[in-house]
């Protein structure tokens, strides 16, 4: 198995067996392939060790121009609480919070975009996004909307506690960041 399948369909062993059996392989621009897998532990696991081992977390794909974040909030299937640790990791190791994508936006878009994701679900994920300096709420998601337009008038309802820290964050500024050990 070559490294970016084992990154997008194996475990961290499979992973690690891949890249000894495949040295001249370039591995460190798996990371999206890692974020991708359907396995929430092999997930972490994986884009952990890659983070640990030197993956640059702020990398733009040139081809679709999306960061890691894009790739994360995109997944169907999550474990906010034990992903929170690596969220925060990808964002302090620069990965742009505001990166927009023609298609599908910046980030959080992305994120409230996702039907998987329910908000009372996701406070470890606002925790690590809202003590995030610099987050642009005026970027466009649409053709007559920003981020904050689009939450303040449609997605309130669906994402309230979203909406009260945005609220929060545009009166106040960053909340305290969380501590992972």
């Amino acid at each position: 198995m070559r490294p970016t399948v084992a990154a997008s369909e194996g475990t961290l062993d499979d992973f690690l067996q891949a890249i000894q059996e495949f040295p001249d392989i370039d591995w460190r621009e798996d990371l999206f392939e890692a974020l991708d897998n359907e396995n929430i532990e092999s997930r972490i696991q994986i884009a952990t060790w890659m983070l640990d081992h030197g993956v640059d977390p702020a990398w733009i794909c040139p081809d679709e121009k999306i960061n890691a974040l894009h790739v994360l909030f995109s997944r169907r299937t999550n474990d906010i609480p034990a992903e929170a640790p690596l969220l925060q990791r990808i964002i302090d190791g620069g990965a742009d919070i505001n990166l927009d994508n023609r298609r599908w936006g910046p980030p959080l878009n992305v994120l409230l975009e996702n039907s998987e994701l329910e908000d009372n679900h996701l406070a470890p994920y606002y925790d690590v996004i809202f003590s995030t300096p610099g987050i642009n709420w005026d970027i466009q998601v649409g053709p007559k909307a920003t981020l904050k337009s689009w939450i303040t008038n449609h997605l309130h309802t669906i994402y309230p506690d979203f909406a009260n820290r945005m609220n929060h964050y545009l009166t106040h500024g960053p909340t305290p960041r969380p501590t992972y050990t």
